[in-house]
């Protein structure tokens, strides 16, 4: 008996996380050269994972901020994602470091030319005005970093 309640629970637990509404990703709007976006906040390894990828369009105006936990050497592709688009890098101060135009359904690695914290997918063409240098308004403050010194405090 005890294990058929047990068995009962379990099933129950499943089926109410299948069925648990999804959070909606946060939405900032973000501008540069002249450009203004709003952009879902991917700022988990898996939202980052998923990014665009899965759907069937991103409608005008919008796009995906992706936020690394720390300041890296970020590389987007397109696998899974059935329009193409322009990424801009972004370092930790907000300055763009680099844009890249991405082809849909490809698997070619375009990365950032320097360490960044953020990476701003939106559709293809719309960073045609912003440059590198550019600082894009509006972006969550940059994760915190550990304390570089040797010296930790008492």
């Amino acid at each position: 008996m005890r294990f058929l309640l047990l068995f009962f629970c379990i099933i129950a637990y499943f089926a109410a996380a299948e069925s648990a509404p999804e959070i909606p990703a946060p939405v900032l709007e973000l501008t540069a050269g002249g450009v203004t976006v709003r952009a879902e906040v991917a700022d988990t390894a898996e939202s980052r994972r998923v990014g665009l990828s899965g759907r069937a369009e991103l409608p005008a105006g919008r796009g995906m901020l992706l936020v690394f936990a720390k300041p890296r050497r970020a590389c987007l592709w397109m696998r899974g994602v059935e329009f193409p688009l322009d990424a801009a890098f972004i370092g930790s101060g907000g300055a763009v470091a680099g844009i890249v135009r991405m082809e849909a359904r490809t698997e070619t690695h375009h990365c950032a030319p320097s360490d960044v914290v953020y990476a701003l997918e939106v559709n293809a063409g719309v960073l045609d005005n912003v440059k590198i240098g550019d600082v894009v308004l509006g972006l969550p403050p940059p994760p915190l970093l550990p304390n570089p010194s040797p010296n930790p405090l008492p």
